[in-house]
């Protein structure tokens, strides 16, 4: 793969928001990925969230922000992080060119990546069938297929607590990928949020 550094390159320490929660029936899956909306502490729409566990004892947690904002956040047991660190990193796909920018640990067991604009994410995130994160530790290939369907929910998710919409339209989404994007990149956001509670084992 080629290196590709995009026009925007910044990273900032995020302001950690108030503990978020899962919205009561927001719950959705789609095949081996949950996700469910998640509001601050007074009760206010965040952001939709969507995750898969690996059997070596990964996470892969994807959250879109109501602000058009997409993180890609990994763990793996037994890597920690310094909460606020930084690290020069790239996010790929087998396919197209890949993201270069600056990776943050959110908290001891979360790092990873903030992209502005959700739709542009998504078409980058499901050009291929696997999503490297190279840079914060966790160095290796990620099988994701699926996240198409499941990147569609929580797209649907985000539309449908925006609006104020009941949450069973949010399971209603069909499990269909978008159109691959080739070589599409994402624009990179300057911070990441907290990561949404983490899925029971």
């Amino acid at each position: 793969m080629r290196r590709f550094i995009p026009a925007l390159f910044a990273a900032t320490l995020f302001a950690a928001p108030a503990a978020a929660a899962d919205i009561a029936g927001s719950e959705f899956t789609s095949g081996l990925w949950i996700g469910a909306a998640d509001a601050d502490a007074n009760g206010a729409f965040t952001l939709c969230h969507v995750s898969i566990s690996y059997t070596t004892g990964e996470t892969l947690w994807l959250s879109l922000y109501h602000d058009d904002i997409l993180t890609v956040l990994l763990a793996k047991q037994g890597v920690t992080f310094t909460t606020g660190q930084n690290f020069p990193a790239y996010l790929m796909t087998e396919v197209g060119l890949p993201t270069q920018g600056v990776a943050q640990a959110v908290d001891q067991a979360y790092a990873g990546m903030s992209l502005t604009g959700i739709d542009s994410s998504i078409e980058f995130l499901t050009q291929g069938s696997y999503l490297r994160l190279i840079g914060i530790g966790i160095d290796q290939a990620f099988d994701i297929r699926g996240i198409g369907g499941a990147l569609a929910k929580a797209r649907a998710c985000v539309q449908t607590y925006n609006k104020g919409a009941k949450p069973a339209a949010i399971n209603a989404v069909p499990e269909t990928a978008p159109a691959p994007g080739i070589g599409k990149k994402p624009v990179l956001g300057t911070g990441l949020g907290t990561p949404a509670p983490k899925p029971a084992p």
